[in-house]
């Protein structure tokens, strides 16, 4: 019989407790999961948090236990969180970081933390000094983020990798010896029984860009593509869902389109969008984990057009079930074309490899069955 546990989840930001919601976001989203699943097997499951004031909440079923952060200074903030309350912990409960950038080495010994992909091959050319596009320097940077992020790999005793991206960097980095204590449980999304909108003959074809309108999301691309996809392809329909700082620039460029519509989904209606969309993009620029996007619209039998970036590259096989491109708006670019002018029979097979990748490798039932076959070593 399975011993129960205490299993107790660390986050900086995980609810809003005056307003009793769960914030929008994958790390949330997945810590839900978490606790879903633990929980459903009778484990008892504590989460905790930064907020404006300490307290205890219970949204969603989930126990969440906050505490006053007092400075800005996140990390120094949560090892007082920790501090804190650690002291009513028992020595064999279960503790989780949400995410290992927020962790620290603690005398616990059943500590897992959850790395949620590489992003540090991105630097972020829009918003650094010009000093750090120098190849000598740029150089200089890259490795500093490596040491930063070999650094912090080594601080916690069993790590949570969501994809094979980051393990097989870390294995280039360190000795095996310290490597061999990640383990990949991928990313997940439900499975879909309902068609896509793929098996039907359309004169339209619809496509989904589902992301947060930031930079290194793909939005710089989705400005230039779009002007260039409907100048020569009319009857394509695009939809950009989701909210950031390239709203603004999305909605002056594209504000009284017929051919683009801006909008945002609530929990719970990702399905049907990418159900009524022909392709999903994820034109994102740098490495992001499994992605939750991606996996989304393959589940409902979306075509993915993906650039070839960490946490695409163990879901896609291009050409079998998607495409993987450079991230440039002249590579999706061409990849659309390349679909529009495709027979309907290969599009068909093309939206069933997607979906039954997600089904067979991808389901959350898999990923749930993967996290409590983990956490029995413990």
């Amino acid at each position: 019989m399975q011993q129960l546990k205490t299993i107790h989840i660390l986050y900086s930001n995980f609810a809003d407790v005056d307003k009793k919601e769960i914030y929008i976001g994958g790390i949330q989203n997945y810590i839900k999961s978490l606790n879903d699943i633990f929980a459903k097997k009778g484990h008892q499951v504590e989460v905790y948090q930064l907020a404006k004031r300490s307290d205890h909440s219970i949204i969603d079923g989930i126990s969440i236990n906050s505490y006053e952060s007092t400075s800005g200074n996140v990390l120094s903030e949560v090892k007082r969180m920790f501090a804190f309350f650690a002291s009513k912990f028992k020595k064999d409960d279960i503790i989780i970081w949400g995410t290992d950038t927020i962790g620290f080495k603690t005398d616990f010994k059943n500590v897992i933390a959850i790395q949620h992909g590489i992003t540090f091959d991105l630097m972020y050319y829009n918003l650094l000094n010009p000093v750090w596009h120098n190849n000598f320097f740029g150089t200089i940077f890259k490795q500093l983020q490596c040491y930063k992020a070999r650094k912090n790999f080594k601080k916690y005793k069993n790590v949570i990798c969501v994809d094979y991206n980051y393990l097989n960097w870390i294995r280039t980095q360190l000795p095996r010896s310290i490597t061999d204590n990640a383990s990949v449980i991928p990313n997940y999304a439900d499975k879909i029984f309902k068609e896509s909108i793929n098996v039907e003959d359309s004169k339209e074809l619809k496509i989904l860009f589902a992301r947060r309108f930031s930079f290194e999301r793909g939005s710089e691309i989705m400005l230039d593509l779009i002007p260039k996809v409907l100048s020569k392809y009319p009857f394509v329909k695009f939809t950009l869902s989701g909210d950031g700082p390239y709203k603004d620039k999305f909605e002056k460029q594209f504000t009284g389109n017929d051919n683009v519509t801006i909008t945002k989904f609530k929990v719970g209606e990702g399905d049907e969008f990418n159900l009524n969309h022909h392709i999903t993009l994820i034109p994102t620029y740098g490495s992001e984990g499994t992605s939750f996007s991606l996996l989304e619209g393959m589940a409902c039998g979306a075509i993915p057009i993906a650039s070839n970036v960490g946490g695409m590259t163990n879901i896609i096989i291009d050409g079998f079930n998607g495409f993987l491109v450079e991230p440039k708006s002249s590579e999706y670019f061409k990849v659309i074309e390349k679909i529009i002018l495709m027979q309907k029979d290969r599009i068909k097979v093309l939206s069933e490899n997607s979906k039954a990748t997600l089904e067979n490798g991808f389901s959350k039932e898999l990923w749930e069955n993967r996290w409590l076959s983990y956490i029995e070593k413990f």
